[in-house]
């Protein structure tokens, strides 16, 4: 998530992601842009799921606008963080 979201959500100071992406991508045994890759699947995916599916949460998490969150998250992370996480650049 962009800097306004994550002060939002209780960071004082915008996290350092590369840092916190390598040690989850070490930690899971995979290489950044692996686990960029997947998130994006992921991130979609939840998008896709909030407009298309009718029995809760999913109304309630339209209704907050949680597709456009998860898409806002998925394109800042693509334009700001994947160019810095290794080979694999692409938006998943």
């Amino acid at each position: 998530m962009d800097d306004a979201r994550a002060q939002a959500r209780g960071f004082p100071a915008p996290p350092d992601r590369a840092a916190r992406l390598a040690a989850f991508a070490s930690g899971a045994g995979l290489d950044a842009s692996r686990v960029l890759q997947l998130g994006f699947r992921a991130q979609r995916e939840f998008a896709r799921r909030v407009v298309t599916r009718d029995l809760e949460p999913w109304p309630t998490l339209h209704s907050m606008a949680s597709h456009q969150a998860a898409l806002s998250d998925l394109e800042w992370t693509r334009t700001s963080l994947a160019p810095h996480s290794g080979p694999s650049r692409r938006g998943g």
